[in-house]
């Protein structure tokens, strides 16, 4: 749901969406399709060499994306290898359970984000706590896309 939040606003500000995902559930699978995302399945999901394989063919397609991971699969190794393939990269986390992270963003939108340590790159930035929280569409009635665009782009550059 964090990254549907995130896919929403970033579709509404006028950016492309690709969710690549080993994501097993029908209802939210059907949900993105829903939304208009391109959802590409991944049929061995990382630690499986085959997930990068796979994942790589469709990133050189998009060699300016952001990739945004969410999950607790993806760990220092992956980081580095979306980093290494010359990817910008936003992880979000919500217990600062690695000992590293190689990401350009790590966003924790939990209450209790401020009080926990990431050890990250010099250059990342940090979007802890909940001012940075992720809310889907239905949760802001009232606005217009072109609210919600604005206030993303305030939010994260």
């Amino acid at each position: 749901m964090h990254c549907l939040a995130l896919a929403q606003a970033w579709k509404d500000a006028g950016g492309e969406v690709i969710f690549i995902t080993a994501c097993q559930s029908d209802g939210l699978l059907q949900r993105l399709r829903e939304e208009e995302f391109d959802v590409r399945l991944l049929d061995r999901p990382y630690p499986d060499t085959a997930d990068w394989e796979s994942t790589s063919a469709i990133l050189a397609a998009h060699p300016e994306t952001w990739i945004v991971l969410d999950g607790y699969q993806s760990d220092e190794a992956f980081q580095q290898r979306v980093k290494g393939a010359g990817h910008r990269l936003l992880v979000m986390d919500d217990v600062a359970h690695l000992n590293h992270y190689h990401a350009d963003i790590v966003l924790n939108q939990n209450l209790h984000a401020e009080q926990l340590h990431y050890s990250c790159e010099p250059c990342a930035n940090l979007l802890l706590g909940a001012r940075y929280v992720l809310l889907r569409r239905e949760f802001l009635p009232g606005r217009s896309g072109n609210e919600r665009s604005q206030r993303w782009q305030g939010v994260c550059w």
